[in-house]
């Protein structure tokens, strides 16, 4: 068996997974039960200190699993724009352009290495490895069968996703095809950290944008009649949080309470997805949408108010004919980003197969 190493690469953490796998079949991989992470956060507008944060990590990871000449391909998953034919970081929350990571990793550790965009790799993973066919649909003689033609939404720092058309991943001339948190919604809403564009999706949807809408009503709350806010462990630390500290955790938590500061700020926000969510709907009909991200798969309230905001704007034919799953698959990134890698190689020894033997 051959080992294909997976890394997520994020702001404030980096998470690695590895998998078996044989080449000489068509059977998916098999992760390996220890996942390895650091909370060392990756540094940002240097991309220097960022490759060597990145090989750090993976040096740090072999080490640990007692990788040695079995590995044949380390793949990056990684959020923001990303080419990943060229295996190239074209833009990112990290603040760097451009940059050739996966020629940066093959030189380090002389073995294969892509780069993929999250979307797809949770998408892809959450579809072909999802337990009891999650995100599957009936035929009409009413036999479950993996999707072709879907829609992955993430709902979590960020808003993204991406499209997937008869079973594979469609990145669009910019490569940025499926972004629907970066949908213009208001052109005076606030400026978005990502796009630097006012009043896309993601700033009336995202985790920070919620946040920062959760702290901004709890003040004008104190203000108004401070004795009758809700006391909870949540509300005793809102006076010194910012928008950056504010958990989904503690999201989901203030649902749960009922909080008087947070249900508003969600019912607020699942109206502004349904919006988007609608939008995708009546333009792409897919199959499936799946909804992943920690805010669609921890703050039930959230998923089941955006669901009845997207039922009340699209067309009742778009809604009738699609189905939506909830994305469930634990690590389902680094379950796609082994399989996109894993059929690339394939790819690549049956191209030098045939050629060796024209």
């Amino acid at each position: 068996m051959s080992l294909i190493m997976t890394i997520r690469v994020e702001t404030e953490t980096l998470e690695g997974a590895l998998f078996d796998v044989d080449l000489t079949k068509s059977g998916k991989g098999r992760i390996r039960p220890e996942i390895y992470e650091s909370n060392q956060p990756v540094a940002r507008g240097n991309s220097r200190a960022y490759n060597a944060r990145l090989i750090q990590f993976i040096n740090d990871f072999q080490n640990r699993m007692g990788v040695s000449g079995d590995l044949i391909a380390i793949a990056l998953i990684h959020p923001g724009i990303v080419d990943s034919k060229q295996g190239v970081a074209v833009n990112s929350r990290f603040e760097i352009w451009n940059e050739p990571v996966a020629n940066t990793i093959t030189e380090a550790f002389s073995t294969q290495a892509f780069v993929f965009h999250d979307a797809p790799c949770l998408a892809l993973g959450e579809v072909r490895y999802g337990a009891n066919g999650s995100a599957s649909v009936n035929t009409p003689d009413g036999r479950p069968k993996t999707p072709k033609n879907f829609v992955y939404v993430i709902v979590d720092e960020g808003v993204g996703g991406c499209i997937f058309i008869e079973g594979r991943p469609y990145a669009g001339a910019s490569l940025n095809a499926g972004d629907l948190g970066h949908i213009l919604l208001d052109d005076h809403g606030p400026l978005c950290r990502a796009c630097d564009r006012p009043g896309c999706l993601e700033t009336y949807t995202g985790r920070y944008w919620i946040a920062e809408d959760i702290l901004a009503r709890y003040r004008r709350l104190r203000e108004t009649k401070s004795a009758s806010i809700q006391d909870s462990p949540f509300s005793r630390r809102l006076s010194f949080l910012e928008p950056d500290n504010v958990t989904v955790e503690d999201i989901a938590s203030g649902t749960r309470e009922g909080n008087d500061y947070v249900v508003p700020a969600i019912e607020q926000a699942a109206d502004r997805l349904g919006m988007g969510l609608a939008y995708a709907l009546d333009y792409l009909n897919p199959e499936v949408v799946i909804l992943g991200g920690a805010l669609m798969t921890k703050v039930d309230l959230y998923y089941e108010l955006a669901m009845r905001a997207t039922q009340r704007r699209c067309l009742p034919i778009a809604w009738e004919s699609t189905a939506f799953r909830r994305a469930g698959l634990d690590h389902a990134e680094h379950y796609g980003a082994m399989d996109l890698a894993l059929t690339r190689i394939r790819a690549e020894l049956g191209r030098s197969h045939r050629q060796s033997t024209a």
